[in-house]
C-alpha cells in the first residue's frame, strides 16, 4: 500500500546554540585633561556565560568591567573608544566619543589685601578677578554669593577696629580665594549741640532765654555735655529740659547738677529700644544779667551715644 515510503534518521545534538552578549550603550564623555575619566561597561549574556571586557585603548587601566584614565595635557581632543564583552566564542561591542578639553585654568584675583573705612560709611570693593579660559565666575564674601563682582559693607557704630573677609572666585571647576582686612575707624558724625541763640545783648536785669539745641541725623540714645558761663555777668534763673529726647516711646532719665558758673547735664532715655534724630531743644536756660560785661556760654565735654551700646559716637566741643 506504500510503495513509495522513505526512511530517514534523525541525530538531535543535545549543545545550545551560542549568542554574543549584548553591551548597553555608553554615553559620549567630555572631560578636562589632568582629570579622572572613569568608564564602567554593562554587558549581559543571553545564556548565562562569564563575561569577559576589553577595550581598545591601551592609556585606560582595567578593573573589571570599569576602565579609568587621567588624560593629559597632550591628550586634548576627540577619540572614539571602543569597549567589548566577550563570552569566550562571541563578543560584542559599543562605540562612544571621549573628548579631552585642555586642563582648566584656575581664576586669579588681582586686588589689595588692605582697606579702610570709618563708622556709618559704606565700603565697596571690586572683586577684580580673571580667567585664562574665558569661563563665567562666580563671586563669593565669607561663604555668601554675591549678584556681581562688588563687595559692599556699612560699619555701624560699633564696629571700630580689624575685620577680614575671605573673598573666593570660581569658574565652577575651580576655586581662588583671598583673604583680605578692613580697618574701621572712628568718626565724628555731624551731630551738632550749639547755643541758640549764639550771639545776643541782654540788657542789665533783663531775663534772655537760651537754648541748648541738638541737630543731628545719627541715632541718638543719651547725650550729655557742660555748660559753662561768667557768673558774675549772668544769673542763671531757671532751667527746663526740652523735648528732643522724649520722643516716641519710653521715658527719660536725666540728670543737672549746678555749680558755680557750670551746669552738667545727662539725659537717657529707658524702657525702649528706639532711639531719636532730628532737631530739637536739649535744654532751656534763663538768664539774668547782672553786671554790665561779656560772657560767653560755652558748650564741652559732648557726648552723644546710640542704642547698640551707649558707645560714645560724638566727642568734641562745641561752642
Amino acid at each position: 500500500e506504500y510503495d513509495n515510503m522513505m526512511q530517514y534518521q534523525v541525530y538531535v545534538d543535545d549543545n545550545r546554540i551560542n549568542c554574543a552578549p549584548v553591551v548597553s550603550e555608553i554615553p559620549d564623555i567630555s572631560i578636562r585633561a589632568g582629570k579622572e575619566l572613569v568608564v564602567t561597561v554593562n554587558a549581559s549574556d543571553p545564556d548565562g556565560d562569564a563575561i569577559e571586557y576589553s577595550i581598545n585603548d591601551g592609556r585606560f587601566v582595567q578593573d573589571g568591567n570599569t576602565f579609568h584614565w587621567v588624560p593629559g595635557e597632550a591628550d586634548t581632543g576627540t577619540f572614539n573608544v571602543e569597549v567589548s564583552a566577550s563570552d569566550g566564542e562571541l563578543s560584542g561591542s559599543k562605540t562612544f566619543e571621549v573628548k579631552v578639553e585642555p586642563e582648566n585654568r584656575a581664576p586669579q584675583i588681582n586686588m589689595q589685601p588692605k582697606y579702610s573705612v570709618g563708622e556709618g560709611e559704606t565700603l565697596s570693593i571690586p572683586i577684580i578677578a580673571s580667567d585664562e579660559d574665558g569661563d563665567h565666575l562666580e563671586y563669593y564674601v565669607n561663604g555668601t554669593i554675591l549678584p556681581g563682582n562688588v563687595f559692599s559693607w556699612k560699619p555701624g557704630y560699633n564696629d571700630a577696629g580689624t575685620h577680614s573677609f575671605l573673598i573666593k572666585v570660581s569658574d565652577s571647576l575651580d576655586t581662588t580665594e583671598k583673604l583680605i582686612t578692613v580697618n574701621v575707624f572712628e568718626r565724628e558724625t555731624p551731630t551738632r549741640i550749639y547755643v541758640d541763640p549764639e550771639v545776643k545783648k541782654i540788657g542789665k536785669k533783663r531775663p534772655r532765654t537760651v537754648n541748648i539745641r541738638i541737630d543731628t541725623t545719627e541715632p541718638v540714645y543719651s547725650v550729655q555735655f557742660n555748660v559753662s558761663y561768667n557768673e558774675s555777668v549772668l544769673q542763671l534763673t531757671d532751667i527746663n529740659e526740652g523735648e528732643f529726647l522724649y520722643q516716641g516711646s519710653g521715658d527719660v532719665f536725666s540728670v543737672l547738677e549746678l555749680g558755680n558758673g557750670t551746669i552738667s547735664y545727662a539725659a537717657t532715655r529707658f524702657d525702649t529700644t528706639e532711639n531719636v534724630n532730628g532737631s530739637g531743644i536739649l535744654v532751656t536756660l534763663e538768664f539774668n544779667a547782672t553786671e554790665d560785661g561779656m560772657s560767653s556760654i560755652d558748650i564741652s565735654d559732648v557726648h552723644v551715644l546710640d542704642y547698640k551700646s551707649l558707645r560714645k559716637i560724638i566727642t568734641r566741643t562745641a561752642v
